[in-house]
Formats: C-alpha cells, structure tokens, sequence
C-alpha cells in the first residue's frame, strides 16, 4: 500500500481527514460502507478495492451517495457565500438528521427496482417531480385534479339535501320561491 504524506504543506484539512480515513480502511470497514448489493469496483487504493460510493452528508444531516472519485471533491466543496463546507463524512455535531416523509416518487422507484427515494418534506417531492419529471408530473396533477372533480356531483348533493337544507339553499341564493321558474302557473306579464 502507498505511503500518504500526510504533513505536506499544501494539504487541505479536508485532504488530510480523507487520507487518514482511507489509510485506516479495512477490508471490513469498506464492505460496511456498502449500502447496496456489492459490486466489484474499479477504484483501488493500492491492492485494496473502495467502495463504489460513499455516505456523506450535508450541514443539514441529509445523507447522500457520493462516488468514491469524486468524494475529495465533495469534501472540500464549499457553500457560496459562507464559504462553509457542503459535504461531512459524518453528521455535523448539534445536527439532527432530518425523518423522511412516507410519499415517494414512483417514477425513481419503478427505476430503482422499488428502492424509494427519500424525501424530507412535501416541497422537496414537488421540486423533484417539477425537475426531474415535468411530463409525469403534469400527468399525475390532472388525474388528482379529475378525481377530485369526480368526487362532487352538485345535483346528488341538492338531491339528497333535507326541504330544510333546501330552503336554506334558496334563500342564500335569493330565490325564495319554492316553485322553480318554468313550472307551475305561468307568469302574468305586465
């Protein structure tokens, strides 16, 4: 296995964390940091084989997979602005991972082989299904908007309503005549 130099210079706290970590990697640590069904990687350091990807997580506990070529990347990634760091290996402290909600995206999980993806709260679902989906997601808004519609039939509603309900209804309406026009007598012209 190649030495890592761990005091040059010109290395960043973040490289220095990544090369610690991957120097003190065993054979046992790495099949754990597999999440998936084990896949033989194309990524070695040395003789020993890495995993595929990665769980790092973002300053607000949320995981994500990252591939193990682009893990220094995301670890010394910065926020625009605060110029803090986008990605931890492990959760910050003080931070509590954010529960998923129950709602998924169906279309990510029929390609997922039924893996759902997470989602943290119901905005994150719409912005994901607007980016990512923006066909089905119109297909799924009309057919929620159709049911909804199907669900309320006005002339059953008054059909069913009590003559007291009814005449309620009349005089919110402002027609307090019980005969609806057209029926019944005719009406006198002036």
């Amino acid at each position: 296995m190649p030495e890592i130099e761990l005091d040059a210079p010109e290395a960043s706290p973040d490289t220095v964390q990544l090369a610690e970590m991957l120097a003190a990697l065993g054979d046992a640590a790495v099949s754990n940091v597999i999440t998936e069904a084990p896949r033989k990687s194309m990524v070695r350091l040395g003789n020993k084989e890495l995993p595929e990807r990665w769980p790092v997580y973002d300053e607000n506990g949320i995981k994500s997979m990252v591939p193990t070529a682009a893990l220094q990347y995301h670890l010394t990634k910065r926020r625009a602005g605060t110029n803090r760091r986008a990605f931890y290996l492990q959760v910050p402290a003080g931070v509590v991972a954010p529960t998923p909600i129950n709602e998924t995206c169906p279309i990510c999980t029929k390609e997922r082989l039924g893996v759902a993806k997470p989602f943290y709260d119901e905005m994150d679902l719409l912005r994901h299904m607007r980016n990512l989906h923006p066909l089905e997601q119109e297909f799924y808004e009309k057919r929620a908007e159709k049911e909804e519609r199907g669900n309320f039939n006005l002339l059953g509603t008054i059909a069913t309503m009590s003559p007291e309900e009814k005449a309620a209804l009349r005089a919110l309406l402002g027609n307090d005549d019980p005969k609806p026009p057209g029926r019944g007598a005719p009406k006198e012209s002036a």
